[in-house]
């Protein structure tokens, strides 16, 4: 059953929230990453930022943190909520 999480978004129809790792479709991969939707100082922009082996769960906040994140010159299409892990 998809949850109206689990849908793919365009990109020029939707952004992702700022700094929450999701998943990124990047059409020249055929493949997904984990990423996100940043800001970067030194260009005084938003930019898209590749997450690494430390992305987490936050129990507090109940969304996916990423400790490193570094950006990149990624072009997503599209983008999709991460699912909340199966936590009792």
């Amino acid at each position: 059953m998809t949850t109206p999480n689990s849908a793919w978004r365009n990109i020029n129809t939707q952004m992702p929230p700022l700094d929450e790792p999701v998943w990124l479709w990047l059409d020249y991969l055929t493949q997904p990453v984990i990423g996100c939707r940043t800001y970067d100082p030194e260009s005084r922009s938003g930019a898209w930022a590749q997450c690494y082996d430390d992305w987490f769960w936050n129990e507090e906040t109940k969304r996916y943190d990423a400790g490193t994140r570094e950006i990149t010159d990624i072009d997503p299409t599209h983008w999709q909520f991460l699912p909340e892990p199966p936590i009792s």
